[in-house]
This record gives C-alpha cells, structure tokens and sequence, in this order.
C-alpha cells in the first residue's frame, strides 16, 4: 500500500499578492507548481545513492556538494516532488511566486505553497531552480519527496537485487533479448504502460509509492482460487478511510510475453486505476527510459522473479498510527470484537509505550504467547479480547 500522504498545508499562509489558483488541477497548475527543475550535467550517467524501506526507494538528498548530512527522500512516481515543513529551511531558496486553494466538499480551504530550491543533489547529480510543495507527512522517516516531475527526458536504471540504481539522459542501446513496453505521459506528468493480463490489456500507472506487485481495480478477472479479502485502513487525499481489498495469489501469470513466477495482486473496487508496484523492481533489472518513452525488463530468462512473501493466512493486522490500532481484518473474521480503528492498549498487562522500536520490541517478545488478552479502546469504551497470536500480523 501507498506509505505516505501528502497534506496541503494551511500553517504557511503569506499575506502577499502571490497568484492564488483556485481548484486548477489542470496542465496549467501543474506545470507551474511542479517543474523538476533543471539538470545542467549532459550525457551523464549517476550511480545515486538510496536505500529500500519495507519496499520503498528511498534517495539521499544532499542540501550542499559538501554536506555530510542527508535526507530521506522517498522516489515516487505517481507525486509530485515535495518537502517536509520541518525541513525546508535546510535548503537555500525562497517562497516561489505561487500558491494554490482548495475546497473541499465541506468548503474548507486549505493552501500549499510552493519552496523555490536554488539547488539539491541526488548524489552526484546538481538540480536547480526546482519547485518543491512544502508537505507534512505521515512516515515521519521522510523529509520529503523526488517525484514524476523529475523524470522528464531522464533514464533510471534500477538493478536493486545488486544495491544499484543509476540516473542518466542516455537511453541504452537496443538489446534484442531485452523486453520492451511503449510508455506514455499524461498531463499530470505520470507515466504509464499498457500491459496484457492473461489476456486482458489494461493501463498500469508506474507508482514506486506503491509496494507490492499490482494493485487493479475490480475489472481485473483471474481465475485463481487462492484469494483472500479483507477491510483495511487506507490513506487518501481526505485521510484515514477504510476499504475492502482481495489478495490473488498467482503462478505463471502472463504478462505480455513473459511469466512471473509466483505473485500476489491486490484488487479493490476503491481503485480510480491500476499501479505497477515497487516489487518488480526488487529482483529484475528495469530501466524506465523517459527519453524514448519506454520500459525495458533484462531478465536472465523468460520469467519475472517476484520473490513473493507465502500467500498470507492471519486474520487482523496491528499497526502504529498515533497508537497502535487494527488496521487490517479478514471480511470472515467475525468471531472475534475487533474493529478497523480499535486501539491496542494493553496484551497479557503489558502497557503499550508510545514509540514504535519499544512496541515492536514488545510484540517481538509475546509472540510466542498462545493467546493474546487486550484491552482495547473503540471510542471511549474500554474491552477486554482475547485473541490467538497465530491469526495476528504486526
């Protein structure tokens, strides 16, 4: 699932004459708000530095050639470049000349403004003049995000299964043993391929925000048995929201002319289209090449590795957000009084802390308890459940 949300902020008002566009969610607001900035280097090729947290690319950003000190920014192809409120200053630069306000369906106006960056490095690589939202996030490990702006005329090679991952403007040489997808941009910038599924040609938006392999919507038909589903907490563009989402679990599954081996696909009719994953990049070499708009897999043979986890069996799931709470719950789970936003505040008289490592320091150490006595908390009421670790996911 998509990790991060990016919240248009309305803490940073400037009283000033700066252009305001109103519900402009066009080609016009967006190639003013997010311009990628300018890469001056020419026929280069960037080995950059990054790192992979629970299936997210996360790049070092440095604010200065020089500068010892990074920041996390998670690469996201389906967003917009951004940084957080914490830590824009760090960056030389200004306010840009531009804000935008919202309405929502209640009328409530939020603005973001827009931090004009005199220059960043991913690595070795200098980009100027570029435009990032000031953003607050809910990973608190994120300072901020490189997103499908900066992809303009760039190729990224990713050959994660080997640490590696290069940015360049030269588009590789043809290789006729390689596989190729025609990609294509859409006004927002985002880039997208179409793929056949079992024989199903469909539209797959490229999203590294996303972990997991694909995420569909419902018109999506497999045959397979082995599915599952279940109610989650999803992040949206309004916050915390739930869902209900089926995890198909496939082998041989035909993707245009190639196999992948053993993968699981999410499918939710809350979906507005369907996302290719961070997970084929964990074990194949892809390069997106936005230069001759294509996507070229390398692989050793005729399959996708996916190197997916076994095919999941637990009933609920824990997770921390302002405490720790159900956020995922099989629909056939009904025996046990768990709720999607109940708060865990207590297993076998253990109290929960409020900082993640000692919760999962905690969790680690009761998961060789048969059964798990909670209290929890669903709105002002206090329960006591009683629940077998087994059927648990942390």
């Amino acid at each position: 699932m998509k990790k991060t949300l990016l919240l248009a902020l309305g803490g940073l008002l400037l009283v000033s004459c700066k252009p305001v566009l109103q519900n402009t969610f066009g080609r016009y607001q967006i190639n003013k708000m997010h311009n990628g900035g300018t890469v001056t280097n020419k026929n280069y090729t960037v080995e950059v530095p990054f790192k992979v947290i629970d299936g997210q690319i996360i790049l070092k950003v440095f604010t200065d050639q020089n500068s010892k000190d990074t920041l996390n920014f998670l690469f996201d192809t389906d967003s917009y470049s951004g940084v957080s409120i914490k830590k824009y200053e760090q960056f030389k630069g200004d306010f840009a000349e531009l804000r935008t306000e919202n309405f929502d369906n209640n009328k409530v106006v939020t603005e973001t403004e827009v931090y004009l960056v005199e220059k960043l490095y991913i690595g070795d690589i200098l980009v100027e003049d570029v435009n990032l939202t000031i953003d607050e996030y809910f990973n608190k490990n994120i300072d901020g995000v490189i997103g499908v702006d900066f992809m303009k005329d760039k190729v990224f090679t990713f050959d994660l299964s080997n640490n590696k991952l290069f940015i360049s403007d030269i588009s590789p040489e043809e290789n006729p043993n390689d596989y190729r997808f025609k990609i294509t941009k859409d006004w927002r910038k985002v880039y997208s391929t179409k793929i056949n599924i079992e024989g199903q040609e469909m539209k797959f938006v490229f999203d590294t925000g996303r972990t997991g392999f694909m995420h569909t919507t419902d018109k999506l038909k497999l045959s397979s048995n082995q599915q599952i589903s279940y109610e989650l907490i999803a992040r949206g563009n309004e916050g915390y929201r739930s869902g209900t989402f089926t995890l198909i679990q496939t082998q041989n599954l035909s993707f245009n002319n190639n196999k992948v081996d053993k993968a699981i696909i999410l499918k939710s009719s809350d979906y507005s289209g369907n996302f290719l994953g961070t997970k084929i990049l964990m074990e194949n070499k892809v390069i997106l090449d936005c230069n001759k708009m294509q996507m070229i897999l390398k692989l050793k043979d005729e399959k996708i590795k996916m190197n997916a986890k076994d095919f999941p069996t637990h009933s609920f799931a824990f997770g921390w957000f302002d405490g720790l709470k159900v956020v995922q719950k099989k629909v056939e789970a009904l025996s046990i009084d768990l709720e999607l936003f109940d708060e865990i505040v207590e297993i076998n008289g253990n109290k929960i802390p409020n900082s993640t490592k000692k919760v999962a320091e905690l969790l680690e150490s009761l998961k060789y308890e048969k059964i798990w006595h909670l209290k929890v908390k669903r709105n002002d009421r206090i329960m006591d459940v009683q629940i077998p670790s087994s059927i648990l996911e942390y």
